[in-house]
């Protein structure tokens, strides 16, 4: 389905779910890239859901903020000051950055916005951080979580080790990471890994508080999280993700009968099981392969599978 179909479905879900002004998940939109190609400073959005805020100092306290609308994970924003600057919300000062997001200019909390030139996510389980390049000892025992977004250097992707600012989850806790090293080997600055999770993350924690009471509420709700997913399974089909989504579908369409596996050597997807009928695409060693159906024709063990491609290939060219 177009992405158009997909906003149409969650607008709807959104009207039902509540009046929150939270923009698209279209993160390749004109503002995303007219931001990228100008001069100016620019920043990523590192957590989804935070808000952005109106400020006018002008006025009383108790009525200086005004909240605009929540923000999207892996969108730019433009810094229209380089620096943040700190202001007083209620009785605490924090640091907050002035930028324009999605058309609109207000204030973000300074510790949401990673404002290396690049977007990247971590796609292994053991992450560590580390003090330096130099590796003079681990930050933290504790590794950073596989899809936690991050930002880096680009001048530092041909090194084996980046500078990194990453923001996460722990719990009911945030974590900011700075000042610390990754091995470039934990992460991915490529669109289908980043753009995949970032899918995969806007799916997995789209709600709806009332759905649990309402049978049709939950029905639409699940629909706009498959529709975001199959999006993301189709657009991404070669995301080191890609189990991820699959599974998350899996679970939410009650199809228990798909399952992962890695392709062992180039793949031919056939569009029957025959190795004389035609070729309808073909994928690397290394490429996750959603497996539908199998089936043994004269001895010869057949896949039919739905990911990357619609087709069926030979079990032997595909393992666990």
């Amino acid at each position: 389905m177009k992405k158009l179909g997909i906003l149409v479905i969650l607008l709807g879900l959104f009207s039902i779910i509540s009046c929150e002004k939270k923009e698209s998940t279209d993160f390749n939109n004109a503002d995303n890239k007219n931001i990228g190609k100008s001069n100016k400073p620019f920043g990523y959005v590192l957590l989804d859901g935070q808000s952005l805020w109106a400020y006018d100092e002008t006025k009383e306290p108790s009525k200086q903020w005004e909240w605009l609308l929540a923000m999207t994970a892996g969108k730019k924003v433009e810094l229209l000051d380089q620096e943040p600057i700190r202001l007083k919300k209620g009785n605490d000062e924090l640091e907050w950055y002035h930028v324009l997001y999605n058309g609109k200019k207000g204030y973000v909390m300074k510790y949401y916005i990673g404002t290396f030139d690049t977007l990247a996510v971590i796609t292994t389980d053991g992450a560590m951080r580390f003090k330096s390049p130099e590796i003079t000892g681990v930050v933290s025992d504790k590794a950073l979580p596989k899809g936690t977004l991050l930002t880096i250097p680009a001048e530092d992707l041909s090194s084996d080790y980046c500078r990194a600012y990453a923001v996460y989850r722990d719990e009911d806790t945030i974590r900011y990471i700075g000042n610390v090293y990754l091995k470039n080997s934990d992460i991915s600055t490529q669109e289908q890994d980043v753009q995949g999770y970032l899918l995969y993350y806007i799916a997995k924690n789209l709600n709806d508080p009332k759905a649990k009471d309402d049978p049709k509420r939950m029905e639409n709700l699940v629909k706009a999280k498959l529709e975001i997913l199959n999006e993301a399974r189709k657009k991404y089909p070669f995301s080191v993700f890609t189990n991820l989504i699959q599974e998350e579908i899996n679970a939410l369409s009650g199809n228990s009968n798909t399952s992962i596996q890695t392709a062992t050597s180039q793949v031919e997807v056939y569009e029957n099981p025959d190795i004389t009928s035609q070729v309808v695409g073909t994928f690397e060693s290394g490429t996750q392969v959603s497996i539908e159906e199998r089936d043994t024709i004269s001895g010869v063990e057949w896949l039919h599978i739905s990911n990357p491609y619609k087709g069926w290939v030979l079990g032997s060219k595909v393992g666990q």
